[in-house]
């Protein structure tokens, strides 16, 4: 399997490409997990509450809300901010 980038959804579907037994080449145009929408975004460090003390997962909701001018899938937004921090954990095993 080819995977093309290194943000979160990229290395994401890499590592679940690899626990269901594929050969997988992950290529990017920069060091893994950096310059990416990812990295550029911050949006892990609100979800997860790494940064600071009012960064949650609610501060995350509301940043990619008000950041996608409320244009975005609420429900999504909501489901992937309560996920963020356990996918983070398993992406860092």
């Amino acid at each position: 399997m080819l995977v093309i980038g290194g943000g979160g959804a990229s290395l994401r579907a890499a590592i679940a490409a690899r626990l269901n037994n594929a050969d997988v080449l992950l290529i990017s145009k920069t060091k893994v997990g950096s310059n990416s929408n990812t990295y550029i975004s911050k949006a892990v460090i609100a979800s997860t509450g790494w940064g600071p003390s009012d960064d949650d997962e609610n501060a995350h909701k509301a940043d990619t809300v008000t950041g996608g001018r409320f244009l975005n899938d609420q429900s999504m937004v909501s489901k992937v901010a309560e996920r963020a921090h356990s996918e983070i954990n398993f992406m860092k095993e």
